[in-house]
């Protein structure tokens, strides 16, 4: 007698190997637009400026006049959005910030000259050495917001021909200054800061500071 047997199963699973994760940062680009004495002088003469001998042209007068800049420095990395400035942030969207937040009459940029690697719970400058006259200039224009798929902000201040000069710069921050001053200490809030070296600037010289932040 033959016995003829057979056995059959099926079975069916669906397991997530992983989860999904979301993540998200910030890049800072710190750049230095730089026009010598010659260039100063001769946008002086061709917008032919009705102001006192004093007047420095800042750098909307230098693009109008169609003067590039003779040396452009630019760095990334190395930079925080500290932590009072996230906290701002987060104050902004929960809709319980101050009227004012970074502004020109609430904004400013300052220039340091300590090389020590800068943490996001930094709460000033590491050292302002011999700087003179200004270490710290109002933002020349509020800043600028990029919209959908451009997210970020733009900060600006000239350092005109008496200020910052002397010392090679080595750091920036980002504060809610409301006047130009020379100082190691930030107004609250210390936004950004971050480490770069852009030169040693000197009376001859004007320079153009651009802080750009971008989420990704």
């Amino acid at each position: 007698m033959a016995l003829d047997r057979g056995r059959a199963s099926d079975s069916l699973a669906v397991r997530a190997g992983v989860g999904l994760l979301e993540s998200g940062t910030h890049q800072t680009l710190f750049q230095v637009e730089k026009w010598d004495t010659d260039q100063i002088n001769w946008t002086k003469r061709k917008l032919d400026l009705d102001r006192p001998p004093s007047f420095e042209p800042a750098a909307n007068h230098f693009m109008v006049a169609n003067v590039k800049p003779y040396e452009v420095y630019q760095h990334h990395g190395n930079q925080f959005v500290l932590d009072t400035g996230w906290v701002m942030m987060m104050n902004a969207v929960a809709a319980s910030a101050p009227t004012f937040l970074l502004s020109t009459t609430h904004g400013r940029i300052g220039l340091g000259t300590s090389a020590t690697t800068v943490t996001h719970a930094d709460t000033a400058l590491g050292s302002i050495g011999a700087l003179t006259v200004h270490n710290w200039e109002m933002l020349s224009a509020n800043p600028t917001v990029g919209g959908t798929g451009a997210a970020g902000i733009i900060f600006a201040a000239t350092f005109p021909t008496g200020d910052a000069n002397g010392v090679a710069i080595a750091e920036f921050g980002v504060d809610q200054g409301t006047a130009a001053a020379l100082t190691v200490t930030p107004t609250a809030v210390f936004f950004e800061h971050g480490n770069a070296s852009p030169g040693t600037k000197t009376s001859g010289q004007t320079w153009n500071v651009t802080v750009t932040i971008t989420w990704a």
